[in-house]
């Protein structure tokens, strides 16, 4: 009897800790912020396209000011040889809460396929941070060859209003640029296929009976 009434109360216990250790976790997935390509796949139709691609973040708290997100610094690699980066510009999320702001973006190095930096912090004073989602940047590329690259952010560095590290989690995205179909092999394509066609009609058609029955 009472090695079934402990047996019961360890249930009951491990039963517990289980719902508590559910509710923690959900609790802290709830709050995670995440920092994303968007979006996540991109389909570029050939090589010598422009297009544009936004970095942002969803998750960051919006209340207290001292948690919310006061600046931030990041690193994008891409493949050189699929993508050059034309232009990095601030995207509206730290500047329409939280203006004025310092951005700054080193040179995109298109040998290497990267920008080492892109970086915006608020200069409102007092100090203010910007809360819920939104673009962080946005980068133009120009695809100039066929081929898949990845879009890599690198190096995340979030701060708080109270300069609390803002631990993200991040989703790197992939950009995948269609060959190009020729325009001058339409035409032999075409005819090649006409030909076929037609060769097949002729093989299939049915072959007609002859009669050679001498009229009386």
């Amino acid at each position: 009897m009472k090695k079934r009434s402990l047996l019961l109360k360890s249930s009951m216990l491990v039963a517990c800790m289980f719902i508590v250790y559910t509710a923690m976790t959900a609790i802290v997935r709830g709050d995670e912020v995440f920092v994303s390509v968007s979006p996540s796949t991109y389909n570029v139709s050939a090589p010598g396209t422009t297009f544009q691609l936004n970095i942002t973040i969803t998750g960051v708290p919006t209340s207290p000011n001292s948690k919310t997100l006061w600046s931030w610094s990041i690193k994008v690699t891409w493949n050189p040889a699929i993508l050059n980066c034309t232009n990095v510009e601030e995207g509206p999320f730290l500047s329409s809460q939280a203006s004025p702001t310092f951005f700054l973006a080193s040179p995109p190095n298109n040998v290497a396929g990267k920008v080492d930096q892109i970086t915006d912090t608020s200069m409102k004073v007092p100090p203010t941070g910007a809360g819920g989602e939104g673009d962080l940047c946005i980068l133009t590329f120009l695809s100039i060859a066929p081929g898949n690259t990845n879009i890599t952010i690198l190096n995340p560095d979030f701060m708080a209003v109270d300069k609390s590290l803002i631990t993200v989690t991040v989703q790197n995205g992939e950009v995948i640029v269609i060959p190009e179909f020729p325009v001058s092999a339409i035409i032999p394509a075409f005819l090649i296929i006409t030909a076929a066609i037609a060769i097949i009609a002729k093989i299939s058609r049915p072959r007609r009976r002859l009669d050679y029955t001498k009229a009386p």
